[in-house]
């Protein structure tokens, strides 16, 4: 028969080990950064830093020339009904895909072919 009182519990032994509320490293990537820490401090700081991006982002994006553009899809499904309802949602999907694209880069497309099965 083993005695349990002389051993402790392994979830004691991790209570002992790891302090709840410890403060980060001061060396880490965060104190580097200038940041406390504090999760409402970074995510500002995420913002900011999206927001400073954004412009040359999208000044590079709007460089990209897409010249020869193909695209070949067909829809199936288990039954008729299935592959139109699929057909539909491909059709949406391509077409909303490609209003983005226009809007995004320089796109010239040649064909686009979406079939049902």
């Amino acid at each position: 028969m083993q005695n349990t009182e002389s051993t402790p519990n392994k979830a004691e032994e991790s209570k002992k080990t790891h302090k709840v509320g410890k403060k980060a490293d001061n060396n880490g990537l965060l104190s580097k950064l200038g940041l406390s820490g504090d999760i409402g401090e970074t995510i500002e700081f995420v913002k900011q830093l999206i927001l400073s991006a954004s412009k040359p982002v999208k000044r590079l994006i709007g460089h990209i020339r897409v010249s020869n553009f193909y695209l070949f899809i067909t829809a199936s499904g288990e039954d008729a009904a299935q592959a139109a309802m699929n057909y539909g949602k491909i059709n949406w999907l391509v077409h909303t895909a490609l209003a983005v694209l226009y809007n995004t880069v320089k796109l010239n497309v040649k064909k686009i072919d979406i079939t049902a099965d």
